[in-house]
């Protein structure tokens, strides 16, 4: 018999109680990562963060309604995998995944009693692992970029760089920036540790993929950069204490200014990015090479 209103509310309410606080994140292998398509829906345990399970707010019953009409009327064939993008996931110990992104999804799966649903398996960035990251420092000075706003474009055209060949074009999809490369490669040989952020739910580790694909590195990844727990924001503030720490400076280099912050003093200077977007990457290295020779001149004096 599938779960009634109230009967999933209180069996998701049982949830968040048994495992709040009692769960830690736990890396799942690549190849785990990759062969695991379906999970049993009662593997899956609601995020105790996400406003699906915050009582002022809870479950939208208009989305679980749509997504289960949706089933109910065959739109995707009767499969399990109902869904255009699978739910988003991590495992956790002592058992099961966490529910990162697709609440509502895995609630209409319930109530409409499937036994599996499509899934990809995550591994967010950990504050261990920024301490292992940052461990593995070999600068006192930092670079900082947006993957979402700044590296990743909509789509291929003439201002990325070449898809990747097969096999590798099915899984990293998302085109790059033209110039990317050369500015990642100009700035580890100018001494700067390259970290990338972005707020979307990607294994760090296929992030540091991606990069070595297109024939470059970065020495940190920060992944699910909004993720709506309070853990993660206590996180947050201790990740921006270590960076400083760590790094005497740092440029944060956007679409349209490049910002380099004395992480000490606090000061900083704003430079604006100019030119054909086609130049872009050549524009922020000929910035940087300014700052250096800046920083040479005043040495001598």
């Amino acid at each position: 018999m599938n779960a009634t209103k109230g009967q999933f509310e209180t069996m998701v309410e049982n949830e968040v109680k048994k495992i709040k606080g009692n769960y830690t994140p736990v890396k799942t292998s690549f190849l785990r990562r990759l062969l695991t398509k379906f999970l049993k829906c009662g593997q899956l345990h609601p995020n105790p963060g996400d406003e699906f399970c915050e009582p002022s707010i809870g479950p939208n019953h208009g989305i679980i309604s749509h997504y289960m009409e949706d089933i109910k009327d065959g739109k995707y064939h009767g499969k399990t995998d109902f869904f255009d993008e699978p739910v988003m996931v991590e495992k956790i110990t002592p058992d099961g995944y966490l529910l990162l992104n697709g609440h509502h999804r895995w609630a209409a799966a319930i109530k409409m009693g499937l036994p599996k649903i499509r899934v990809k398996i995550i591994n967010l960035t950990q504050q261990k692992d920024i301490r292992e990251m940052l461990g593995r420092a070999k600068s006192t000075r930092r670079a900082a970029v947006d993957l979402d706003e700044v590296v990743f474009r909509a789509e291929y055209d003439d201002l990325t760089e070449k898809p990747l060949c097969f096999p590798f074009n099915r899984t990293y999809k998302d085109p790059m920036r033209l110039g990317i490369p050369a500015l990642f490669n100009f700035l580890n040989e100018h001494g700067y540790d390259i970290w990338v952020y972005t707020a979307r739910y990607y294994s760090f580790e296929s992030i540091q993929q991606y990069f070595w694909l297109h024939h470059t590195r970065v020495c940190g990844v920060v992944t699910g950069t909004r993720r709506k727990i309070s853990e993660f924001a206590a996180a947050s503030a201790q990740m921006d204490k270590m960076m400083s720490e760590q790094y005497e400076y740092t440029l944060h280099i956007d679409n349209d200014s490049l910002v380099r912050i004395n992480n000490r003093t606090k000061d900083f200077e704003d430079y604006e990015i100019g030119g054909p977007a086609i130049e872009w990457a050549q524009h922020v290295q000929e910035i940087i090479s300014r700052i250096e020779k800046d920083e040479k001149t005043e040495s001598r004096e």
